[in-house]
């Protein structure tokens, strides 16, 4: 190919094919006798599609990691690769739809991309660093650094893989039926996240330092998120507790280092919500009460919160199990111990024969009072906590807004649903704090706990208007703002929306959440997306919701729902329609009498309208 002359104007080229580049083209053209300034021109319009395109990558390159020197091989290679369009090297041009490289230029001072690295690891490492690096919580700026190591690096490109395969996976219909869908991944990339997964083990040694060997098993834990499961994301928990015990003094001491291990508590934060049924009435091992005293040594805006938040509904749960299962002449200690064998006892008809419950973990020890009263400590540091910008709950203006809709809700003027204003906040990540806020505030409440608890017969009332209903539905105005289709891209790896939602549900009883979940889930559907819940697809919790719909409408109140999932189902058993038919149920009936149950599960595509 002929090399142009060296009179001939270069342009940086910024996104294929988009009309200010074009023009930009034309009129740098049209100024070849002006050359200087056509390059300025040239320059603004690149650095404009640069700041679009992601200013966070420029602020990256000034990071450094103060403890021991890490692996520079390859970093020059991937940054050339990662980096935007708009500062991508001119010598990189596009050509009947192919990226032709031309040889540099010498004095270039972008490193020329060498034939080892191949084009199949270029595209997962630009969808790593522009799609997957942007969904995951902490700091993702140390991460991105961190790349520079081998094992962190192959880490990357594994879960970058496992990404693209949930995307392109599609259903399949199995034994000429309607309902039997079953969920299938793209196979091609999921083979090449297992090879990358490998690799990255193979990578790490015993000269690997404490960050990137955190950083690469935390990857690797999102990685059994994807093509695992919730027993694989378990065990990779664990053994980043394992690797945060080892060296979490050591990078507390510094800055980047801490920000490891906050990227790291926010995944236990979200394995707090994954636990099997009865795991709520074990005790805490000593190796999680260390870490316990690690999560509160370091600071993280929302993740307080969202501690709070996730603590608060565990303590709920055993308190509302043990009390559904128990009768006068029983001892607290006693309703824990059946309320664990039953939950055992029902995953293991909702599963089938032949599955391991182990169900004989000790139940936790602990009175309802002192239950009561942690729940009220809770309340208590979460008053404590900083309130998430654009707080809701800090406007006077905002909740008697809310009070006023919820009085249309509640006192059947005609008012509906969609007849909430939504609120709306500087981002997505904004968002997601106030609901995470205002969702520990409805699980602290033990007055809603104490009006379940209540033996009256004439069993549970409808929720009073109080401060807790307007802070129920201003989590509905917070939802009523966000975009379904920007929550199943951004909430991938957090405590989804819809989680949040489903226990506020549970544990308030009202009847108006459920349709408004359920528009949520069909807004979803109809963007095209098929989950917004880490490891539960879109129409499992749809499903979930008309069941619990049914089972108000018949005068029950449930409190608690275990759908019957094995903790070794897969993600791709998960997304199939035929993997969950039964669900545990326990509530309040209608006689005032605590009720529990194992139901069917509504069929999958059901009309809740």
């Amino acid at each position: 190919m002929e090399e142009p002359s060296a009179t001939k104007v270069r342009f940086t080229r910024t996104r294929a094919g988009c009309l200010p580049c074009k023009q930009q083209k034309r009129k740098v053209k049209r100024a070849k006798k002006t050359l200087g300034e056509s390059d300025t021109e040239a320059e603004g319009a690149s650095s404009s599609h640069a700041e679009a395109s992601g200013q966070w990558l420029a602020d990256v390159q000034h990071l450094g990691w103060s403890g021991p020197p890490v692996d520079q091989d390859g970093f020059g290679c991937f940054q050339a690769v990662i980096q935007p369009r708009a500062v991508r090297d001119p010598n990189t041009q596009r050509r009947s739809g192919r990226i032709h490289i031309r040889p540099n230029d010498p004095g270039s001072t972008t490193p020329s991309i060498p034939p080892s690295l191949h084009s199949v690891d270029r595209l997962y490492l630009d969808f790593f660093g522009s799609r997957v690096l942007e969904i995951l919580p902490g700091h993702k700026r140390t991460i991105y650094h961190l790349l520079t190591n081998p094992a962190v690096k192959s880490a990357a490109l594994a879960l970058a893989s496992a990404n693209l395969a949930m995307l392109n996976g599609r259903y399949q219909k199995m034994l000429e039926t309607e309902c039997s869908m079953l969920w299938m991944m793209d196979q091609t990339h999921a083979s090449r996240a297992c090879h990358y997964r490998q690799l990255a083990l193979d990578r790490v040694s015993a000269h690997t330092d404490p960050p990137a060997l955190i950083a690469t098993q935390l990857l690797l834990t999102y990685l059994s998120m994807e093509l695992g499961s919730v027993a694989d994301f378990w065990l990779c928990v664990s053994q980043l507790d394992d690797m945060l015990l080892r060296f979490g003094g050591v990078l507390l001491s510094t800055a980047d280092g801490s920000e490891i291990v906050k990227a790291c508590l926010n995944a236990r934060l979200l394995m707090r919500y994954f636990n099997g049924p009865h795991e709520v009435l074990r005790p805490e091992s000593p190796k999680e009460r260390a870490i316990a005293m690690l999560e509160n040594q370091v600071s993280l805006p929302g993740f307080d919160y969202g501690i709070i938040g996730a603590e608060a509904t565990q303590v709920g749960l055993r308190l509302l199990a043990s009390r559904c299962l128990s009768d006068e002449a029983t001892s607290d200690m006693a309703s824990l111990e059946t309320a664990s064998a039953w939950l055992a006892q029902a995953q293991q008809i909702m599963l089938g024969p032949g599955e391991d419950v182990d169900a004989a973990a000790e139940p936790l020890l602990c009175e309802e009072h002192q239950l009561l009263q942690h729940l009220l400590d809770l309340g208590i540091r979460l008053q404590a906590c900083q309130p998430p910008s654009g707080c809701p709950l800090a406007d006077s203006t905002v909740l008697q807004e809310s009070f006023e809709m919820l009085m249309l809700l509640d006192g059947g003027d005609g008012g509906a649903v969609g007849d909430l204003l939504p609120l709306f906040f500087a981002d997505h990540d904004e968002a997601m704090d106030n609901a995470a806020y205002v969702f520990a505030h409805v699980m602290c409440d033990v007055n809603l706990i104490r009006r379940h608890l209540d033996p009256s017969p004439e069993g549970p009332s409808e929720l009073p208007l109080s401060w807790l209903c307007v802070s129920v539905i201003l989590l509905l105005r917070i939802m009523a703002g966000m975009d379904p289709a920007e929550c199943a891209r951004r909430n991938k790896y957090r405590v989804s929306i819809s989680s949040m939602l489903t226990f506020v549900s549970m544990r308030c009883g009202v009847s108006f959440v459920y349709d408004f979940i359920d528009n949520f889930f069909r807004e979803m559907n109809r963007s095209g997306f098929t989950s917004e819940c880490p490891t539960g697809p879109v129409e499992l919790f749809q499903r979930l919701v008309c069941t619990l719909r049914r089972e108000y409408q018949k005068g029950r109140r449930p409190f608690l729902a275990t759908v019957a999932v094995d903790a070794y189902y897969s993600k791709m058993s998960l997304f199939s329609a035929m993997s969950t038919e039964l669900v545990a149920v326990q509530g309040r009936d209608s006689r005032g009498g605590f009720f529990r149950d194992v139901v069917a599960m509504e069929p999958p595509n059901v009309d809740m309208s």
